[in-house]
Formats: C-alpha cells, sequence, structure tokens
C-alpha cells in the first residue's frame, strides 16, 4: 500500500483543511516529520489509519476527533488517496460528531460514515458506503488488520524497546497480535480439556466401580451367616483394597450356596407345619363335635319346660280365629253407628244457622212472616219460606241498584275534583320550573362563552409551557455545567502548574545528563576499541561518573512525566472549553432564566398549571353546549306540559259538577223505594243467607233419615252372627279378639318353639355325634404349635426371599462392574496418553516450552534474521540478536528469552546490558524485523510506507548517522520511509518533509523542503 494523498478537515490539532501530498515527499524516499512536541505530528498517522480502517491508535478513540479549534458547524473529515494492488482508491470518512441543530438550539449526533471509490481511469466507481464495508475492502486490499498495519506501518521506538528489553511476556502478546496465533492456545486449552475430561471419565468409572463393589458387599449382609470375604469385610482382620472383578466372582458362589441352603430351610418349615397342621386340625374338629352335642342336648331341656305355655297360646289362637270370623259385622255396626250420631249433629248445627238467617232478615224486613224453626221441619214448610223471601230479595235488589249508582256518581265527582287540583298544582309546578331552567340557561351560556375562549388560546398557552420547560431544563444544566466548569478551571490551573514545573525538572535532569555525559561514554570504552568521540584506541583515564550523575533513565522518566502533565494539561484545556461551549449553547437556550433553576421551574409550573386549566375548561365546552340545549328543550316541554295541565283541570271541574247533580236525582229516587234509614245491600244478603241455610238444612234432614236406616240393618246382622256363634255376648266377642299383630306374634312364637324342637332331635341323632368322649378336648397347645412352626417357617421364607434377592443383585453387580472393567481400562491409558500431551503442549513439563510459544519462538528466530542484517550495518557487525529456545532459571517459561551475541566478546550478553544508543539500535533493528517479517508472511504484502516515530534523541553523531544510513537503504524498489521527531540535527541529514506549526488556532501543514535548525 502506498499512499498518495491525504487531507484533514476540522480534525485533532487541525483546525482548517490540511494537505500532505505523499507523491511529492516519496521523490526523496527518505523524508522528515518535524514540529514542535503537541503540535500534531504522530496524528498524521493517526489520521491516515482512521481513513482506512475508522479506527485510532492508542486509547485517543474515535469520539473526539473533531478539532477543538475548529470554527463552529464545521464537519470533521478526512480523505486518503493510495494504491493497492495495482489500482488506485479514494477512502472518506466522517467520525462521529456532535453538530448544532439545522432549526432550534442544541446539538444533534452525527454519526460516522465513509465511502471507497476506485479512480483509475476505466475503472473508477464507488465500491462501498457504509464503514463497516469500507473496512472490510480495505482490509481486503491492503492485506492487513488495523492492528497489523498499526504495529508494521509506524515503528514507535519505545514500545520496541520495551520488547527488547521486557520480559518474555511482553514479546509473546506483541508476536501474538501480529501473527494471530490465539488457536495455538484454543488448540493447548482443547487438548487440556479433553484430558481433564479423560481423567474425568477415569475417575467416573473408578467411583462406579466402587460403588459397584461396595453395593455387592453391603448386599452379602443379607445372605447371613456365611464366611466373608476379607475384601468385603472391612473388620475382619486383614481387610485391605479395592474388592476385584475376582472377589466379586467368589461372592456370587458363596451367595448361590447360601441360596441353596436358604431353599433347604423354606422345604423343613414347610412339612413340620403341615404336621403340626394336621394335628390341630383334627383335635379341633372333635372338640367342636362335642360342643354342639352338650349344646343340643341344653337346648332340649329348655324347649321341654317351654312347652305348657306354648299349648296355651294354641288354645288362645283357636278361640281368637272363631272370634275373628264375626269381626266384620262387629265393625259395620259401630261404624253405622257412628254415622248416624255424625248426620244427627250436623243436621242440629244447619237449623241452627237457618234460625239465625231468619232473625237476621227479620231485623231489616220486619214485615216478613216469622217461621217456626224450632225442630227439623219438613220438605214443604222450606219451600214456602223459600218463596216469601224471595218476593222480597226483588224489591231489595232493585233498591241497591239504584243505591249502587249514586254511590258511582258521587265517587267519580269526588275524584274529578281531586284530579282538577292534581293538574291545577302540576301546571303552577311547571311555569315555576320552567322559569328556573331559563335562568340556568342564561348562566349556562355565559359559563360555555369562557369554556370556548380558553379553547381557542390552547396553542398559546402550550409553546408557552413548552418554551418555559425547555428554559427550565437548560437553566439546569446550565447551573450544572458552571458547577462543573469552576472545577475544571481550577483543576486547569493545577495541571498547568504540575506541567511546567515537570517540565522544568525535565530540563534541569538533562543538563545534569549532559554534563556527566562524558562518564557515560566512558562505560562503553573496550580494550584496543576506538572511542566514539576522539578515535583513541587507549583509554589511560575514563571518566568517572560522580555520586549524584543522572542517568538516561531518570532522564527519559522526567521526559515522560512531563509529556503526561503536558497531555494532562491540554486533557483540562480541552474540558475546559468543551465546558465552556456547552455552557454557551445552555445559556442561549436558558434565556431570561440564566442559571436560577427554582425561577425557571416557578415559570414553568405556571405555564404549566395555566396550560392545564385552560384544557380542563376547552375539555367542557361539548358538554356545556350539550347542557345548554337540554335546558332550552327542557323549558319548552315544562311550558307545554303546564298549559296542557291547566286545560285538563278545567274540563275535570266541569265534568264533577255533571255529576253532582246525576247524584242528587239518584238519592230522590231511592227515597221512594226504600226507607232512607235502610240499607238494601245487608237485606239482599240476609235474604240469601236464608234461602242457603234453608236448603242445607233439608239436605242435612235427609241425610240423618239416611244414617239411621243404614244403622238399623248393620245391628240386625251383627245379632243374626253373634247368635251363631259360640259367645254369649258382644262382651264375650270383644274379649276373644286378638290384634292382628298379636296374633301374628304368638303364631311366631308357637312355629319357632316347633322348628328347635325338631332342629335339636334331628342335631343329637346325627351318627357324627356319637362315641364322643366324656371330656371336651383342648386344641389350645397343638395350636401353638402350629403358629410356633409357622412362624418359623415366614422366618425362612423370609431369609430366602432376602438372600434371593442378594444373590440376583449380586450377580447383576458382578456383570457391570465386569463390563464397566472393561471400559475403564483402556479409557485410562487413553486418559495418560491426553495428559501427556496437553501437558506437552501447555508448557508444563521440561522443556516447559508451550506449543504457542514454540510456534512464536520460530516467528521471533524469523524477526532476529531480518532484524540482524540491520543490526549488523548498524554495529559494524559486532551485535546479533538471538533466541533463546531454553529457560533462563528453573520454574520459568521458556521459548521467547532474547539474548545479544557480541562479536567482540563472543559471548551472550543479556539486552538489558547495551547502552542507551545500542538499545536504540536494537529496537530499531527489531521493528524493522517484524515489519520484513509481516510482510513476508501476508502473502507476499507489499509494504511502500514506513514511518518511524522519535528515539532519536539519545544516539551521538555516528550512530545517528548508521541508523539514517539504514533507514535510507528501505528505499529501495520505491519504498518511502517518514521519520517523526523533532531532533534538530536529523534536519542537517533530511532535506524533504512535514513541517509542523503550532498556535493556539491550532496547527498547519507544509510540505517541502526543511529547513536546517
Amino acid at each position: 500500500m502506498r499512499p498518495h494523498l491525504l487531507t484533514i478537515e476540522a480534525m485533532g490539532p487541525y483546525a482548517g483543511t490540511e494537505t500532505v501530498a505523499f507523491d511529492a515527499l516519496a521523490q526523496e524516499g527518505l523524508f522528515l516529520i518535524h514540529g514542535p512536541t503537541g503540535s500534531g505530528k504522530t496524528f498524521l498517522f493517526d489520521a491516515l489509519c482512521f481513513a482506512l480502517y475508522g479506527e485510532v491508535p492508542g486509547a485517543r478513540g474515535d469520539r473526539g476527533l473533531l478539532s477543538h479549534h475548529a470554527a463552529a458547524g464545521a464537519t470533521p473529515r478526512v480523505s486518503l488517496e493510495f494504491t493497492a494492488q495495482g489500482g488506485r482508491y479514494r477512502v472518506v470518512r466522517e467520525p462521529y460528531h456532535e453538530a448544532a441543530k439545522k432549526r432550534g438550539a442544541g446539538t444533534t449526533v452525527r454519526h460516522p460514515t465513509a465511502t471507497l471509490e476506485r479512480l483509475d481511469a476505466g475503472h473508477q466507481a464507488t465500491l462501498a458506503t457504509k464503514p463497516t464495508e469500507v473496512k472490510a475492502e480495505v482490509v481486503r486490499l491492503v492485506g492487513l488488520s488495523a492492528t497489523q498495519f498499526q504495529q508494521v506501518i509506524l515503528l514507535p521506538q519505545g514500545q520496541f524497546e520495551a520488547v527488547l528489553r521486557g520480559k518474555p511476556e511482553t514479546r509473546e502478546a506483541l508476536l501474538e497480535a501480529l501473527f494471530h496465533t490465539s488457536g495455538f492456545d484454543d488448540l493447548t486449552e482443547w487438548l487440556l480439556q479433553e484430558a481433564r475430561t479423560k481423567r474425568h471419565l477415569v475417575a467416573e468409572g473408578q467411583r462406579r466401580l466402587a460403588i459397584l463393589a461396595d453395593e455387592a458387599g453391603r448386599r452379602a449382609l443379607d445372605l447371613g451367616p456365611i464366611d466373608p470375604d476379607p475384601l468385603f469385610d472391612p473388620a475382619a482382620e486383614g481387610a485391605t483394597g479395592t474388592p476385584d472383578q475376582a472377589a466379586l466372582d467368589r461372592l456370587v458362589e458363596r451367595a448361590a450356596g447360601a441360596l441353596a441352603e436358604a431353599d433347604a430351610q423354606v422345604a423343613a418349615a414347610h412339612a413340620q407345619v403341615e404336621e403340626r397342621q394336621t394335628t390341630a386340625t383334627l383335635m379341633a374338629t372333635v372338640a367342636e363335635r362335642w360342643d354342639r352335642a352338650h349344646q343340643a342336648t341344653r337346648d332340649r331341656a329348655q324347649l321341654s319346660a317351654a312347652a305348657p305355655q306354648v299349648d296355651a297360646i294354641r288354645a288362645q289362637l283357636a278361640v281368637a280365629q272363631q272370634a275373628e270370623q264375626i269381626r266384620s259385622s262387629l265393625q259395620a255396626a259401630e261404624v253405622a253407628a257412628e254415622a248416624r250420631q255424625q248426620a244427627d249433629r250436623a243436621a242440629v248445627r244447619h237449623l241452627e244457622r237457618a234460625a239465625a238467617a231468619r232473625d237476621a232478615l227479620h231485623r231489616s224486613v220486619p214485615e216478613l212472616d216469622d217461621l217456626p224453626l224450632h225442630q227439623l221441619p219438613s220438605a214443604v214448610g222450606v219451600a214456602a219460606a223459600r218463596r216469601a223471601a224471595a218476593v222480597e230479595a226483588a224489591a231489595l235488589e232493585a233498591a241497591a241498584a239504584l243505591h249502587e249508582r249514586l254511590d258511582e256518581a258521587r265517587r267519580g265527582a269526588v275524584e274529578l275534583r281531586a284530579t282538577a287540583a292534581e293538574n291545577h298544582e302540576l301546571a303552577v309546578q311547571g311555569a315555576a320550573e320552567a322559569t328556573r331552567l331559563r335562568a340556568a340557561g342564561t348562566e349556562a351560556v355565559a359559563a360555555l362563552a369562557v369554556a370556548t375562549t380558553a379553547r381557542d388560546r390552547l396553542d398559546g398557552l402550550a409553546s408557552a409551557a413548552t418554551q418555559a420547560q425547555v428554559e427550565a431544563d437548560a437553566a439546569v444544566r446550565l447551573h450544572t455545567l458552571r458547577a462543573r466548569l469552576g472545577l475544571a478551571e481550577a483543576d486547569l490551573v493545577t495541571a498547568r502548574s504540575l506541567a511546567n514545573a515537570a517540565w522544568s525538572a525535565h530540563l534541569d535532569l538533562r543538563s545534569q545528563y549532559l554534563d556527566g555525559i562524558a562518564a557515560v561514554l566512558a562505560q562503553g570504552l573496550q580494550p584496543d576499541t576506538p572511542c566514539q568521540v576522539c578515535g583513541a584506541t587507549e583509554h589511560p583515564d575514563p571518566a568517572q561518573a560522580a555520586a549524584d550523575a543522572v542517568t538516561l533513565g531518570q532522564v527519559e522518566t522526567a521526559e515522560a512525566a512531563s509529556d503526561a502533565a503536558r497531555a494532562e494539561a491540554e486533557r483540562c484545556a480541552e474540558v475546559v472549553a468543551e465546558l465552556t461551549r456547552l455552557a454557551a449553547v445552555e445559556a442561549a437556550t436558558a434565556g431570561t432564566a440564566g442559571d436560577d433553576p427554582e425561577t425557571a421551574h416557578d415559570h414553568a409550573a405556571n405555564a404549566r398549571h395555566k396550560l392545564h386549566v385552560a384544557t380542563e375548561l376547552a375539555a367542557t365546552v361539548p358538554d356545556r353546549q350539550a347542557a345548554l340545549a337540554r335546558l332550552t328543550a327542557q323549558a319548552d316541554e315544562l311550558e307545554g306540559l303546564a298549559g296542557a295541565a291547566a286545560t285538563a283541570a278545567d274540563s275535570a271541574r266541569a265534568s264533577a259538577e255533571r255529576l253532582e247533580a246525576t247524584a242528587a236525582d239518584l238519592a230522590a229516587d231511592l227515597a221512594a223505594v226504600l226507607d232512607p234509614a235502610a240499607a238494601p245491600g245487608p237485606a239482599g244478603q240476609a235474604v240469601q243467607a236464608l234461602d242457603g241455610a234453608l236448603v242445607a238444612l233439608a239436605e242435612r234432614a235427609a241425610s240423618s233419615d239416611r244414617a239411621r236406616q243404614a244403622q238399623e240393618a248393620a245391628e240386625a246382622r251383627l245379632a243374626a252372627d253373634l247368635a251363631a256363634s259360640p259367645f254369649t255376648d258382644l262382651a264375650h266377642l270383644r274379649s276373644a279378639l286378638v290384634s292382628p299383630s298379636r296374633r301374628a306374634a304368638m303364631v311366631a312364637e308357637v312355629e319357632q318353639h316347633d322348628l328347635r324342637w325338631a332342629t335339636v332331635l334331628d342335631t343329637l341323632a346325627h351318627p357324627l355325634l356319637a362315641d364322643l368322649p366324656a371330656e371336651r378336648p383342648d386344641p389350645t397347645g397343638a395350636t401353638a404349635l402350629v403358629a410356633e412352626a409357622q412362624a418359623g417357617k415366614d422366618q425362612a421364607v423370609a431369609r430366602r426371599s432376602r438372600v434371593h434377592g442378594a444373590h440376583a443383585r449380586i450377580e447383576q453387580l458382578a456383570h457391570e462392574h465386569r463390563e464397566l472393567l472393561a471400559t475403564v481400562v483402556p479409557l485410562e491409558s487413553d486418559a495418560v496418553l491426553h495428559e501427556a500431551v496437553a501437558n506437552r503442549c501447555a508448557g508444563k513439563v521440561a522443556p516447559k516450552v508451550s506449543l504457542q510459544r514454540w510456534v512464536l519462538a520460530t516467528y521471533l528466530e524469523a524477526i532476529c534474521e531480518h532484524a540482524n542484517r540491520r543490526l549488523a550495518t548498524m554495529t559494524a557487525g559486532r551485535y546479533q540478536l538471538v533466541v533463546a529456545r531454553e529457560a533462563g532459571h528453573a520454574g520459568a517459561k521458556a521459548g521467547l528469552d532474547l539474548t545479544v551475541l557480541d562479536a567482540h566478546t563472543g559471548t551472550h550478553r543479556p539486552v538489558s546490558d547495551l547502552s542507551g544508543g545500542e538499545t536504540f539500535q536494537a529496537s530499531l533493528a527489531l521493528a524493522l524485523g517484524v515489519a520484513d517479517s509481516v510482510e513476508a508472511r501476508t502473502g507476499g504484502v507489499r509494504l511502500d510506507a514506513l514511518f518511524v516515530d522519535e528515539g532519536f534523541g539519545t544516539l551521538d553523531a555516528e550512530v545517528l548517522q548508521l541508523a539514517l544510513d539504514e533507514l535510507d537503504g528501505l528505499r529501495a524498489g520505491g519504498r518511502m520511509v517518514g521519520v517523526i521527531s523533532h531532533v534538530g540535527a536529523l534536519r542537517e541529514r533530511i532535506r524533504t518533509g512535514v513541517e509542523i506549526t503550532s498556535t493556539d488556532q491550532g496547527s498547519s501543514v507544509r510540505v517541502g523542503a526543511v529547513t536546517a535548525a
């Protein structure tokens, strides 16, 4: 990759647009990038990297690239034209930054953009327009990742000095990043994981084997008292080791013997139970027969004693059976007598009711003839009384009709008077309510006007509330920013003071170091070796370092501290500038509120309250309009209803007056028919009551006659049945009768006695009860012996069950143990092999070189091979870098140690013994070797441009000349090399370059001839 044209706009220290034409610099091949510290020399390379990959080296990050010196509204941008793989391309990028909004106050975020174009004639085209796509295409064209490009194209000497003199771990980190060898660590970790997995499987298998053997030992306890194997009996003498397969097989044989023994015990116990069970059954049978015979004898004696009582019950049953044949006649006579009594009582009650009705009618109509009702009348008398009552009833009915019409007319007149009064009241109330609604409508019109006005003001109030809130928020942020600005300004003052102090300390130390430089050069003098200053080979009186001499390391440390303090001061200044800018933006937004958040928030709250009140009022406009319409409609409706009610009241009063006149006429007609003191209604009801009572009286008199006749017939039948029976009178008959339940109980008692007597006789006559012993045999002892034998059998069966289960399980465990053992043995061998390979690749065994370090050592040897060609030139063939494959001390990781072979002494020296100039030479050679190695190992990637950053200030004139000669040799084949330095001596040698000028308005770039210092 060869850069042609780099353009930077408003980025880093460059406020405007700066251009670097590399083609003009390539004519010389070796060019200088110089300028004061902090002016932006290294930022040129940062911009080059960002243009290609969208990334910035180091901790700067890609979100702070907008120049603090740039004008407001400036857009940061970088453009690079370059050649790669035979084609010319242009990449343009804009970094992440914040820009002012096009409308309104405040800023908005601008995300990164990128485009990649091909510029060859006939091939011009846009290849990518997204940052990620552009980066992927650049990696393909250049052949290097962003990290590789930064580490190979820019050679920071400080970093490679740390790699040269640092620990092997430092070199390992750099080489791993360059050559991407993390896959070897992944492979080693995979091997270690595989070994752990294999060992885990072996341990798991051994654990399962122990579990199987342990369970077999526990199940052996169920076999009972057998000769135990010491391996399965921890308490046994000589019990050592873990049970093996042979021990399990022996345990299976002993379990089979125990099972056979248990089978024999079960058979013997079963035979004993059967023998004792037979004896006990025979004794129990004889005892049961003896008990049956003895019980039958006692039952026969009891039945013989109860026989006279049972015979008496039989005789009583015979008499009761004869009396039962006359029971129906007796019951019929009794029922007929009761029916006659009830009929006579009913007739008397109806006679009394007819008399009471007659008396009531006589009181209403005294003219009615009296009826003799002191005894039951004949049917003719009842009919005459009914006819006389009917004549009077007709007259009373006509009077009742007149009376009813009179009552209806009077009630109608009263109801109409009430209706007229009610309608009059409704008319008055309706008119009053309509008047109230008209007044409420007037108030609703006024309220609606207020709500409508509030609705019309909503937009203005909303805008005012929003603006007030924006100003309040800005006031809060402005208040916070001004507080932060005060702290930041204090930090800036402190940082600048510290930077000045560090710079002064650095100058003092550097001056002291230069004062003692003779002693430093004297340390490198060797016998017969020319002095670097005077060229003499004899050194009779080398300068000695003073007690308070300053070393180069102290100077470099002070310089680093000064740079860090200056960088911190610059950072603090950037923070102050940024906070000042942000505060100005917020102050413009806050307006009159300033940085008084409390007042601004009160103003915003007041605006929100006004908006809230107006919003609520505006929301009521539809409801108020609807309410006003309802009030108007209700008032109209009530006024109509009041007029209708007044009309109805007048009509009702006219109708009432007409009904009152009709009632007066009817009252005169009724007085002509009936005494005004008499009531026709009750008199008519008395006639009807008398007629009904007479009809009922006639029916009850007939019923009484029929009941008397039925009684006489039933009594005649009973007398005939009694005369034909053995009973002398009714008392004798009733005493012989027995209730059905009692008769059934007597029959059951007799039948039960006869059945038990027959059963006892059959039992005593049974042949099995003959020839029984005089005394009852006792089977208790035989039963106890049976229980004892059964318990023994149960124990034998239970033991056989345990032994059978243990035998089956032990056989299964022995089989599983055999199969698992066949798997674990080869697995253990495999695990040992995996552990050996993994430990070797991880560097855990001698020579303690991991696989990755072995590969990296190969890369390092190739780098040293490239580096030594240049180091030999720069040191006149004296020094070579050598990779030490073996560990420097016991227990250390080996493979990446570096030593220096000194051709003058023929010995290997630690790199820490090199002087400052020699260290720079070795570091430069190592850096160039890395570049050559990466170029060789990335598929022939051509690195047409290299940048060397600083490190030349520690070299004397001769060493500096050798280093520049070596860099000058890199121009072979058209490669251009840029040296980034502020060392004035370089301007004498390098006549073309880029000059960076720094002002308080930002830095600027000039490409061309380099002026002498």
